[in-house]
């Protein structure tokens, strides 16, 4: 079996790990009143998730979809602020972040067999104001988001989702008359996909029609505004992983960190220990849920479960998951800083 799709995984990490290197100037970063009205907004409010509805792709790409999220400003202020708070860290939002700004997280398509799974990198993602090509738009960042897959049999593949941002100011290079644009995404030279991005999808992002939008790059955004509908039901998924992370803190597992280290370790000592290479944020998400975790042969908990994985010298930690009734897998990694997102469909024994 392949992996699961994980459709949680690139937000949640790639939120924390995204690193923009765009200058950045005034008129294209948020004010400060804008920052604290992003950061009280509804979490539901400010992206768009759009996804590749080709008639063949469900059974093309069956562990993941092409797609695309697609943040304002303030929505992707909002998703750093709530990534921060499920981790118990703090949130300081720097310049990068504060840019004004459309944030765009790409995914290709992700399937296999037995023989391994089979995943598309995105390398360049563009906006275009038609399939012509009229007007182009280069993203002033590209941040890779590695994504790891993995079968039941064990073989793996890593492949990357790409972070870009686009200023707003540029965004209107592309818009058509209605204020739609298009988004193409490419592997290398190849152009993998064309997402519209339509008219409902610019309601629910609040970007005002191209024609009200020529000074959207000066104009503040406006103040967060109370809901009319009510909040939707708590995602399962999220509510579990919180869960099932809080109670690990006190597995077996995590006596054993402690001997290791000696004390608790801190929120920030170990953000300290990943900016390192010395340890790397790991989240397992398994289908059916609810399998046992291991570390080392120590109990860390039930999935979907979220830790810290602190580095042991060049020893590779041994993460195993099982369940009554399904093969157990095993997976040997060496914890480098980088994210270490695992999702499996446990198979039948």
């Amino acid at each position: 079996m392949i992996t699961m799709r994980c459709p949680w995984m690139p937000i949640l990490f790639g939120i924390l790990v995204f690193a923009s290197s765009a200058p950045a100037q005034s008129r294209n970063q948020l004010s400060q009143d804008e920052i604290n009205a992003a950061l009280t907004t509804r979490a539901d409010s400010g992206f768009v998730y759009i996804e590749d509805g080709g008639f063949t792709t469900p059974s093309r790409c069956p562990a993941q979809m092409p797609s695309v999220f697609i943040y304002t400003p303030a929505g992707w202020l909002k998703s750093l602020s709530e990534g921060a708070r499920r981790q118990y860290l703090p949130f300081k939002p720097g310049a990068d972040d504060t840019l004004r700004a459309l944030t765009i997280i790409s995914r290709g398509c992700a399937s296999g067999t037995a023989a391994g799974p089979v995943c598309e990198s995105i390398s360049r993602t563009a906006l275009l104001s038609d399939l012509r090509g009229s007007a182009v738009v280069e993203a002033v960042s590209n941040t890779p988001v590695s994504q790891s897959w993995q079968n039941g049999f064990g073989a793996s593949a890593v492949c990357s989702s790409l972070a870009s941002k686009f200023l707003m100011s540029d965004v209107q290079k592309v818009r058509s008359k209605n204020g739609e644009f298009l988004v193409a995404t490419f592997s290398g030279s190849q152009l993998l996909k064309v997402y519209t991005v339509k008219e409902k999808h610019l309601k629910k992002l609040a970007i005002p029609e191209s024609s009200e939008a020529s000074a959207l790059d000066t104009a503040p955004l406006p103040p967060p505004s109370q809901p009319t509908t009510p909040a939707p039901p708590p995602n399962p998924l999220l509510e579990g992983l919180k869960s099932n992370s809080e109670a690990a803190k006190a597995s077996p597992a995590a006596a054993a960190a402690l001997a290791n280290a000696g004390h608790v370790t801190s929120p920030q000592e170990n953000e300290e220990l990943v900016k390192n290479g010395q340890a790397s944020r790991c989240a397992i998400v398994t289908t059916p849920p609810g399998a046992e975790v291991e570390i080392d042969g120590n109990k860390m908990g039930v999935s979907p479960v979220a830790f810290y994985l602190v580095r042991h010298g060049d020893t590779p930690r041994t993460i195993t998951i099982k369940m009554s009734g399904y093969k157990t897998i095993e997976k040997k990694v060496v914890p480098d800083g980088k994210v270490i997102p695992i999702g499996v469909t446990l198979e039948k024994e």
